[in-house]
């Protein structure tokens, strides 16, 4: 069985490691430990672990103590646990569904991966600024005027859907992004042909065609299918 260890506080856990041998429980390959209160890493390491396991048996067992003495901490925890369990059900049975069509993408998109920069390459570029990403909600036709103004001041970040729309308002974002693994995606990206200066942030297992006719830089990643992660 996998068991995963959350504990907020490290003085805790370092009491622990002083007055109680738990050699065995931690050198077990099944134990993954969690120790400290940033949320940021907490939620990397959630889906870390998240993605080892089978995520239709899991069981939350809440140390009482420890939730009352950080009850900010421990709140967020269950929600956050049922939300990430849920995702990754989602995940595996898009995996499961699309497996074909997954695959058929990351090996006809490997010509570019190897010629794409990563993701990590832009790690601390921005640093200090703020950064706008833009999806498509129903607020957005009302913030075309701010966008336009923070061009130059703020990285902005766009789903594909409505780079067109951005482009035809005079808003060059810096990044646009595509996810879907569909044909039916590449729609977004007709009538870009002379757009300069939008990278395409893409997953490995992207449509495609998407991939292959985008007119500007690309960026990447690795994903969590083992052929792009491979590579």
């Amino acid at each position: 069985r996998w068991l995963f260890v959350i504990e907020g506080r490290e003085e805790i856990f370092r009491a622990a490691l002083e007055y109680t041998d738990l050699s065995s429980l931690l050198t077990r390959g099944g134990t993954h430990l969690f120790v400290g209160r940033d949320w940021s890493v907490f939620l990397g390491w959630i889906k870390g672990v998240l993605d080892l396991c089978n995520p239709d048996d899991i069981t939350v067992i809440v140390h009482q103590p420890s939730a009352r003495l950080h009850i900010s901490f421990y709140t967020r925890i269950l929600p956050e646990m049922s939300s990430a369990v849920n995702r990754r059900k989602i995940e595996v049975a898009t995996l499961v569904r699309q497996a074909k069509t997954l695959e058929r993408n990351a090996i006809r998109n490997l010509p570019w991966v190897s010629r794409s920069a990563g993701v990590k390459d832009f790690e601390g570029a921005f640093r200090g600024l703020p950064a706008i990403v833009v999806a498509a909600g129903p607020s957005l036709t009302a913030n075309l005027p701010h966008l336009k103004n923070a061009q130059g001041k703020a990285p902005i970040v766009c789903v594909g859907k409505v780079l067109s729309l951005l482009l035809r308002n005079g808003i060059v974002p810096d990044f646009t992004v595509n996810l879907d693994m569909i044909e039916a995606s590449k729609k977004c990206f007709e009538g870009i042909d002379g757009v300069k200066d939008v990278a395409l942030m893409y997953d490995p297992d992207s449509y495609y065609e998407i991939v292959r006719d985008y007119p500007c830089d690309r960026v990447t990643s690795e994903t969590i299918v083992p052929l792009t992660s491979w590579f």
